[in-house]
């Protein structure tokens, strides 16, 4: 039953597919909906088109274009829940909103990495 619901959440995520709750309250497998965001480019807080927060800093004097963040862990939020992340701080985002960033490694079709 597990398995069939996470199919469901990435199908639903993939496809735009609005829910009366957030998929969030849906999965027990907090980690997987956090990639399936990451995956989709949909927030993890409320399922709306999102960009990536990157949950541990990149740093100031690093140059963005050139720096390799694929081993920092990252989430996706939307613009609203984006700004709140950085206004809150990690830790209290994280407390009260029950996500926090994953390093995201793109799965191949077999799922190895």
């Amino acid at each position: 039953a597990r398995e069939f619901i996470n199919v469901l959440i990435d199908f639903c995520l993939e496809n735009g597919i609005q829910t009366s709750d957030t998929l969030l309250e849906r999965t027990d497998d907090i980690d997987r909906y956090l990639w399936q965001c990451l995956k989709h480019k949909k927030c993890a807080v409320c399922g709306k088109p999102a960009e990536i927060h990157h949950w541990d800093a990149i740093g100031m004097g690093n140059d963005r274009r050139t720096y390799d963040d694929s081993q920092n862990r990252k989430i996706a939020l939307c613009r609203l829940h984006h700004t709140i992340a950085h206004q809150k701080g990690r830790e209290s985002f994280r407390r009260d909103y029950h996500v926090y960033g994953i390093v995201y490694v793109e799965k191949c079709v077999d799922g190895e990495e």
